[in-house]
Order: C-alpha cells, then structure tokens, then sequence
C-alpha cells in the first residue's frame, strides 16, 4: 500500500491560502480582463482568462 494519502484524505488548502499563493503559469491578476467558464460537450469545465499581456511574438497594437 502506498504512503499517498488518498484523493479522497487529502488536505485542501483554504481558500485564504489559496488566494495568497499564486499557480505557475497564470497571470496576475491586475492584468485580468474578463473570465468565463467554457463547458465541453462531455461536461468537462474550463476557465478562459482575458489578459493584456503581451508575449515577444506578438504584434504590436496599432495605435
């Protein structure tokens, strides 16, 4: 048997610890525009994150 606790023991954090760490990969959320959730035909649910971030390939913004 393993020393992993099983999914259904594990710990969560709290919704304060979770607010105060911040997940690789998502951007901050000062530069957030727009959330939405997006549902897949077999249910599965997705968050899409608007932002103003900009990576190097990109464009340029016409101004």
């Amino acid at each position: 048997m393993s020393d992993k606790p099983s999914k259904k023991n594990r710990i969560s954090p709290t919704l304060d610890d979770a607010t105060q760490r911040r997940r690789t990969g998502l951007p901050d959320p000062a530069n957030v525009v727009s959330e939405r959730e997006l549902r897949s035909p077999k249910g599965a649910r997705y968050k899409v994150i608007r932002t103003r971030e900009r990576d190097a390939y990109d464009k340029p913004e016409e101004s």
